[in-house]
C-alpha cells in the first residue's frame, strides 16, 4: 500500500511538473503588458478591464493557441478595445465582417459564427444601436477577437490537416501571426486588406476567377464541342465552330460577340490566346488535345482553382524580395524581385518516374564548366562499363563503390550532361538547374524528360542575372568561364532563395488565368484529401 501511494505521489509530481513545465513555456509565448499606453494617447478610447479577458477565455473554452494571442494582443494594447471606440463601432469592424464571409464563395475556408452574426446584425443595422445597449459592447468586442485568431488561423495557414509530406509537397508551411494582422487591420481602419493580408498574392487572383467560373456553372456550364481527328482551322465552318466561339466568348478570349458557324481571323486570335493560358503551342489550330481541355467540364476547373488556393495559402508572401520561382506543371523558370519577373525561361524537369521534388532551398554557387559526377543508379542501369565506352563520352573513373561498380565522372565540355554551367542550392535531393546540350527538348509543349534535375533553356542569362553587382563579370567572362576546361565556383553573395513548386492553376502578370497537365498526379492526390465526399 505504501509502495502504491509512492508510485501514485511520484506520477501526480511528474503531471504537476509537466503542467506546471508547459505553464512557463505558455507564459513566455505571452507579450508583456504596455503600460505605456494611456487613455490619454490611445488610438481608440475604450479599454477593459484585464481580469474580464481572463473570464472570457475561461468561458470560451479556447485552445492554447487562441488564449495566448488573445492575451498577448490586448497585453500590447493594455486592454485597449479593437473593434469599437466611445463612439460606436469602428470600420475595420465591418471590414472584418465583410472579410469573413467571403468564404461563402469558396474563396476561403467556411467558417460560419451564427452567434456572433446575431449579434452583429442589430449595430450592422443601426449604427445608434450601441449608444442604447452599452453592455453589448465588451461581449461583441471579445467575440470578435476571438474569432478573428480562429478565422485567420484557418484561412491564412489553410487545412492543417493535410500532411504536406505525404503530398510531397517539402516546402516548410507559412507560420501566421493573427496578431500582428489584426495590429494592421486595426491601424488601417480595415482598408485595403490584400495589401498585408498573410496570405500569397495567387489566392485573391484566383479568387476572382473563381467566382466567375462559379457563375458559369450557375448558368449551365459550357456544351462539349465535338472532337475531329483533324481539327478545327481558320477558314472552316460548321456548328462545332459555333459551339468552340461561344466557348471562347464565355473565358473572355474572343472579345467580339461571335456565334456563327464561321472560323473566322478573330477565332483563331482567341484560340492563339486559349493555347497560351493552357501551354499549348499557339499556332491558331484546334487540334484534338486542346479540344480535350476545352470540353475538361467547368465544374473541374473549379475543382482546380481550389487546390491550387489551398497550396497558396501554404507559402509565404514573399513581397519585394529577390527569389527564384520554378513551377514544374508550366515547365518555366522565374526569378522575381520586387514582386515582378525579372528573368523567365523555359525548363525541362523530371519525368513522372523520376519527379522533380517540391522543396525549397537557397542558391549558393555557380559552377561554370562543370564535371558531372554521373549517379549511381545510372551509372548501374544505363551506362556501358568498357573504357571505350567511357573515352568516347569524355568521362574518367575516379573509384570504385562497395559493390565493385565504378565512380564516374565526365569532364567539362560541350558534350557534358550538365552543358556548360550549374547552379548549386544545396538540398537532400541532389536536384540543380543546369545547361543542357539537348536544346532541341526546349521546343516541346510538355517538358518532363529529366532525372529530375532542371534544365534552363538559357543559363547565360542566369549566370549574368546572379552577377550583375560584380563588374567583373561582363558577358565575355561568363562566355570564357563556360567555354573553360577546368570547373570553376563562384559564390553567390547574397544568397537568392529558391522554391520549386507545383502549380496547375494560377494568375499571371497580365491577368490571364492559366491552367496545367497535372504531370505528377499531385493534383489527384490532393482532391482525395479535399473533396473526401
Amino acid at each position: 500500500m505504501k509502495r502504491l501511494l509512492l508510485a501514485t505521489f511520484a506520477v501526480v509530481l511528474g503531471f504537476m511538473g509537466c503542467q506546471q513545465s508547459k505553464l512557463r513555456r505558455e507564459a513566455k509565448r505571452v507579450k508583456q503588458r504596455d503600460k505605456t499606453i494611456t487613455p490619454q494617447n490611445a488610438y481608440i478610447n475604450r479599454f477593459m478591464d484585464s481580469t474580464t479577458v481572463v473570464r472570457f477565455i475561461d468561458s470560451a473554452q479556447l485552445s492554447d493557441d487562441d488564449s495566448i494571442n488573445i492575451t498577448s494582443f490586448y497585453n500590447a494594447r493594455n486592454y485597449q478595445f479593437a473593434w469599437f471606440d466611445s463612439v460606436g463601432m469602428m470600420e475595420q469592424t465591418r471590414s472584418f465582417y465583410n472579410l469573413y464571409h467571403q468564404s461563402a464563395d469558396g474563396s476561403l475556408p467556411a467558417i460560419p459564427n451564427p452567434t456572433l452574426d446575431s449579434l452583429l446584425a442589430p449595430v450592422l443595422d443601426d449604427s445608434s444601436w450601441l449608444g442604447k445597449h452599452q453592455s453589448a459592447v465588451l461581449p461583441l468586442e471579445l467575440a470578435l477577437t476571438a474569432h478573428f485568431f480562429k478565422f485567420s488561423t484557418l484561412a491564412y495557414a489553410g487545412d492543417t490537416t493535410i500532411n504536406l509530406n505525404d503530398l510531397d509537397w517539402f516546402i516548410p508551411r507559412k507560420k501566421i501571426d493573427p496578431a500582428s494582422f489584426l495590429d494592421s487591420i486595426v491601424a488601417n481602419r480595415g482598408k485595403r486588406v490584400e495589401d498585408y493580408q498573410p496570405m500569397h498574392p495567387m489566392v485573391n487572383q484566383l479568387q476572382v476567377f473563381m467566382k466567375k467560373y462559379a457563375d458559369i456553372e450557375k448558368k449551365g456550364g459550357w456544351q462539349p464541342i465535338p472532337l475531329s481527328k483533324t481539327g478545327y482551322a481558320l477558314g472552316d465552318s460548321s456548328e462545332a465552330i459555333r459551339l468552340l466561339n461561344r466557348r471562347l466568348m464565355l473565358v473572355d478570349d474572343l472579345a467580339v460577340a461571335d456565334t456563327g458557324i464561321r472560323f473566322t481571323t478573330a477565332t483563331e486570335n482567341a484560340v492563339k490566346q486559349f493555347q497560351h493560358r493552357y501551354g499549348f503551342k499557339q499556332d491558331g489550330k484546334v487540334s484534338a488535345a486542346l479540344l480535350q481541355e476545352m470540353n475538361s467540364p467547368v465544374s473541374e476547373r473549379i475543382r482546380q482553382m481550389a487546390i491550387n488556393m489551398e497550396r497558396a495559402r501554404w507559402i509565404p508572401r514573399m513581397g519585394n524580395r529577390n527569389y527564384i520561382f520554378v513551377n514544374i506543371p508550366s515547365f518555366t523558370f522565374y526569378a522575381i524581385n520586387e514582386g515582378k519577373t525579372q528573368l523567365s525561361m523555359n525548363i525541362v524537369v523530371g519525368t513522372a518516374a523520376h519527379s522533380t521534388v517540391i522543396f525549397t532551398g537557397s542558391l549558393t554557387t555557380i559552377a561554370f564548366s562543370p564535371y558531372w559526377n554521373v549517379p549511381y543508379s545510372i551509372v548501374k542501369n544505363e551506362m556501358g562499363r568498357s573504357a571505350s565506352y567511357f573515352a568516347k563520352r569524355n568521362m574518367e573513373v575516379v573509384g570504385h563503390y562497395s559493390d565493385g561498380l565504378p565512380m564516374v565522372r565526365q569532364k567539362p565540355g560541350g558534350a557534358n550532361a550538365l552543358g556548360k554551367v550549374k547552379f548549386l542550392f544545396p538540398n537532400a535531393y541532389s536536384i540543380y538547374f543546369h545547361d543542357t546540350p539537348s536544346k532541341s527538348l526546349f521546343n516541346e509543349s510538355r517538358r518532363a524528360f529529366s532525372h529530375g534535375c532542371i534544365r534552363l533553356a538559357e543559363p547565360a542569362k542566369l549566370a549574368a542575372y546572379l552577377l550583375k553587382a560584380d563588374p567583373r563579370w561582363t558577358e565575355d567572362s561568363i562566355a570564357r568561364a563556360m567555354n573553360g576546361t577546368k570547373e570553376l565556383q563562384v559564390k553567390v553573395a547574397p544568397t537568392v532563395p529558391v522554391f520549386i513548386g507545383y502549380f496547375t492553376a494560377w494568375v499571371d502578370e497580365t491577368g490571364k488565368l492559366n491552367f496545367r497537365q497535372d504531370i505528377y498526379g499531385h493534383d489527384k492526390n490532393m482532391a482525395k484529401r479535399m473533396f473526401k465526399s
